[in-house]
């Protein structure tokens, strides 16, 4: 049988381009096995219709499979559509997080899919792919979800693979590997540059992207981690881990980035991992993800001298208060000693803010604003503030169920809120209302003016008073009158306070707009 695996075509949101590593690590297990397999990345080739019903047709498979998220779940379920529409005896598969948790929905709404992989999918693709050949029956693979007689069938789940250590070696043969381009910055742009923006992929140099780990052993509310893998961290060995680096290694990569969610859950692990690159000729350089209370100066240390120069770090706010509410288990003097000390190494800091938790007072986004200026002389990527987003199975999304705020809402039927604009969010995934939306920008723009922060104000009149980036976003913020209400909180900023600050605050608000 030829299997042909992808990811969505047509996702426009903006997206890093890197391996796709699930589809990677299903792709592996049927090569092992001879089964015959493309994996053809959608993301990095930007294809038309067109162009990937040619794909289809030239390699004519027996089963297609796409994997997908909750961003790109629409453009999955049309790629599904165009795939059966041009391989009607094909079968098609639906796998990764977002079908993991809406594997019964997603057959009940959308009839192109035939059968969807819940869980770990390693194990699993190889029993269906027996079954589809009609070597064993449908009934008889666990983790699948399918459709028999009209009929929507739930088999039971698969146990978590337990040692990732006795899956295959990844199949990067099957990828244009040397298409991949870093996001790490060369040194002229790393050093007296924070708060620059830098565009994802335009350097010259290739890119490896690798995960070693699954699960997370924490709770964050706006996380759905925990439901897709559970608490418990399964990694490979640090020396497994290592000759995935030292495969690309060999290839000529020198960066690299390790996604996984939180590369020093386990700092045993680290360690011997950072032994292991330091016996490499040449030095590379990497971005890691970590959580503020996993950054002590032994483990940058040792991180800087194996080449890490970028961090993803868990800010997510610097209100005590939001922390908490978050179940972030941290403090904000953690996130300030955390920076300081990166700042010393000249790692780069990619973080954000996150307002609008449950509980969140005006106060705490406020907070947020005043410190913003000092936040961004740590941030390599400046950003302004971001609201909430509801994933599947998060506990975010068991508390706005529970407010009913998602009535009549569907995650597998089209979904446009329009009123995600005035948060400058992207209008097809919810948002968690803990406080109005207006009333936080309203309060937005009130906060940069009265802190005196130009780059942030000019910021949020670009994003509501000229909004460039869509005509449908343009549309909308006119019909609202958002002008009205992001003139308000000018004048609320100006006004607030005497007549000294009146003036600063004016000044500010000239260097901003003019």
């Amino acid at each position: 049988m030829k299997i042909f695996l992808t990811n969505p075509i047509g996702y426009s949101d903006y997206k890093i381009v890197l391996p796709p590593s699930g589809i990677l690590a299903v792709a592996s297990t049927l090569v092992e096995k001879g089964y015959q397999v493309m994996l053809y990345d959608s993301y990095l080739k930007r294809c038309t219709a067109a162009e990937f019903q040619k794909v289809l047709l030239d390699y004519n498979p027996d089963i297609i499979g796409i994997g997908f998220n909750v961003e790109d779940r629409f453009a999955a379920f049309e790629t599904a559509k165009l795939a059966k529409s041009t391989m009607p005896a094909a079968k098609i598969i639906g796998g990764g997080p977002f079908p993991n948790l809406l594997h019964r929905e997603i057959l009940q709404e959308h009839p192109y899919f035939d059968v969807i992989v819940r869980g770990e999918g390693d194990l699993t693709i190889l029993e269906l792919v027996k079954a589809l050949a009609g070597q064993i029956s449908l009934a008889d693979v666990k983790g699948i979800t399918y459709r028999y007689g009209g009929e929507v069938m739930v088999n039971e789940a698969r146990e978590m693979v337990s040692d990732l250590n006795q899956l295959p070696f990844p199949a990067f043969q099957l990828l244009d590997l040397d298409e991949y381009k870093s996001f790490i910055p060369d040194d002229s742009h790393m050093k007296g540059n924070k708060g620059i923006f830098w565009k994802e992929g335009s350097g010259q140099m290739n890119m490896a992207g690798l995960i070693f780990s699954r699960g997370c052993p924490f709770n964050c509310i706006f996380c759905s981690t925990d439901a897709l893998w559970g608490r418990k961290v399964r990694s490979l060995s640090a020396e497994n881990a290592f000759l995935q680096v030292k495969y690309f290694y060999d290839r000529g990569f020198r960066h690299f980035a390790f996604q996984d969610d939180h590369l020093v859950t386990n700092k045993l692990w680290f360690f011997r991992f950072c032994d292991l690159l330091e016996t490499l000729p040449e030095p590379i350089r990497y971005f890691f993800n970590s959580r503020i209370d996993s950054i002590n100066k032994e483990v940058i240390d040792r991180a800087y001298k194996t080449g890490a120069r970028i961090i993803g770090l868990g800010i997510e706010n610097l209100s005590d208060n939001s922390l908490k509410l978050m179940n972030k288990r941290i403090t904000s003097q953690q996130i300030w000693d955390s920076l300081s000390l990166l700042d010393e190494y000249n790692i780069q800091v990619r973080g954000g803010i996150l307002i609008n938790t449950p509980g969140e007072a005006l106060s705490d986004i406020g907070l947020n604003i005043k410190q913003h200026r000092r936040l961004r002389k740590y941030l390599f990527q400046s950003g302004v503030v971001n609201p909430l987003r509801i994933y599947p199975g998060s506990p975010l999304e068991a508390e706005a169920l529970k407010r009913g705020q998602m009535n009549n809402f569907s995650w597998v039927k089209e979904y446009y809120n329009e009123s995600n604009y005035i948060l400058s969010a992207p209008p097809h995934i919810p948002l968690f209302v803990n406080l109005p939306f207006y009333k936080i920008l309203l309060n937005l723009i009130e906060f940069s003016i009265q802190y005196n922060d130009t780059w942030l104000v000019r910021t949020l009149i670009r994003q509501h008073f000229v909004r460039l980036a869509d005509s449908k976003s343009r549309h909308f913020l006119a019909k609202q009158q958002e002008r009205g209400v992001v003139l308000l909180g000018v004048i609320f900023g100006l006004f607030k306070g005497g007549i000294t600050s009146f003036w600063q605050r004016l000044i500010c608000l000239y260097k901003a707009i003019g």
